[in-house]
């Protein structure tokens, strides 16, 4: 099916599931997921080149996926998107991957200075004098390797528009052999909704 080109963007749903690898766009189409990843009749599919980029972005209904050559990401609710790709790497596993990463972006209201163990506090006019020009946004990002090996990153931003809170829940696939390193990935995007647990967790200590 031919991109359909529309006169506005998708709105895409800003929790997604990343996949670094050399993915064949020409196989991952509406005809193939359907058959071989969805498995019912999911109805009429779409198309639209993602602007900027020229990639092309699918959809059935509130589910989206756009391949690449480098990478997969598949845009919606964790409940979905997890099974989605576990789905396609089970389905193709001799593609070639080396990555993962389960992301979430929550709105944040509260206040910089007082979000669970985390403070950002910055002298607008010192920093203004410092950089040289108009603050634009100010950011805080923690890494950590959790018991479970999954390497998680929190970045906490505030701009104009008020605060958000993104989470990277990131796999590094480790074996030598190809259709590990895919089961690897596999076991760690079934994880979605799980990690989707997580933000709840932790964004109710950060705002109450």
């Amino acid at each position: 099916m031919a991109p359909e080109k529309v006169a506005a963007p998708w709105e895409l749903p800003l929790d997604n599931v990343i996949v670094v690898g050399a993915f064949n766009p020409n196989i991952l189409s509406h005809a193939w997921v359907a058959a071989h990843v969805l498995g019912d009749d999911p109805g009429d599919g779409e198309s639209q080149l993602a602007f900027g980029t020229g990639a092309v972005i699918h959809r059935f209904g509130d589910l989206f996926w756009e391949p690449t050559r480098q990478r997969l990401r598949v845009l919606g609710a964790p409940s979905k998107t997890g099974a989605f790709v576990s789905a396609i790497l089970e389905k193709l596993p001799h593609t070639p991957v080396s990555a993962a990463g389960v992301n979430f972006a929550r709105k944040c209201e509260q206040a910089p200075e007082g979000l669970g163990p985390f403070r950002i506090d910055i002298d607008p006019s010192r920093s203004v004098e410092l950089l040289r020009g108009e603050r634009v946004a100010t950011s805080l990002s923690e890494t950590v390797k959790r018991e479970d090996d999954v390497i998680l990153t929190v970045k906490i931003t505030f701009g104009a528009e008020g605060g958000t809170v993104d989470f990277n829940y990131h796999c590094e696939a480790v074996s030598a052999d190809s259709i590990e390193r895919s089961n690897e990935l596999r076991r760690h995007v079934e994880k979605s909704v799980s990690f989707e647990e997580d933000v709840k967790r932790i964004m109710g200590a950060l705002v109450g």
